[in-house]
């Protein structure tokens, strides 16, 4: 689909568009709670993950996952 940067912008702004901009997102690193500080490969795998799949799928707009540099003060449980 690929929507021109005008048109996504213009649905940010709730203003009338022909499509609906659409975009999946996913983690990249083998666990999104890795410390990158402890884990400094984990730079390099969020790199190329999001290059592949921002090659491999066809969005409208990306969000880049930085897995291992908001460590949340929980684990869950």
């Amino acid at each position: 689909m690929s929507l021109p940067r005008e048109e996504v912008l213009k649905a940010f702004h709730n203003q009338e568009v022909e499509h609906v901009p659409v975009s999946f997102w996913r983690h990249f690193a083998e666990s999104e709670f890795t410390d990158a500080s402890q884990e400094p490969a984990v730079l390099d795998i969020n790199l190329q993950g999001h290059r592949d799949y921002y090659q491999a799928v066809d969005v409208d707009f990306a969000k880049t996952m930085l897995d291992g540099y908001f460590p949340y003060p929980f684990r869950g449980g």
